[in-house]
């Protein structure tokens, strides 16, 4: 997860885990002060449009385990 902040030319990263509690935990911390900030690239942000998601899953991986 990621925060923008236009007016004050920074951006803050979520490095955990995404779950509902470290989201929490990262809001909290961004109204606080807490949070790790970058300075906003001099070039801007670039973000990129993607398809809209199926509402599936990827097929799960299947490993072969040999019984030794």
């Amino acid at each position: 997860m990621i925060a923008v902040s236009p007016n004050k030319s920074f951006v803050a990263t979520m490095t955990a885990a995404f779950n509902k509690e470290n989201g929490n935990n990262f809001l909290s911390k961004l109204m606080t002060g807490g949070a790790r900030t970058d300075d906003l690239p001099k070039s801007g942000m670039k973000f990129k449009k993607r398809s809209k998601w199926d509402g599936k899953d990827a097929e799960p991986i299947v490993e072969d385990f040999d019984e030794l």
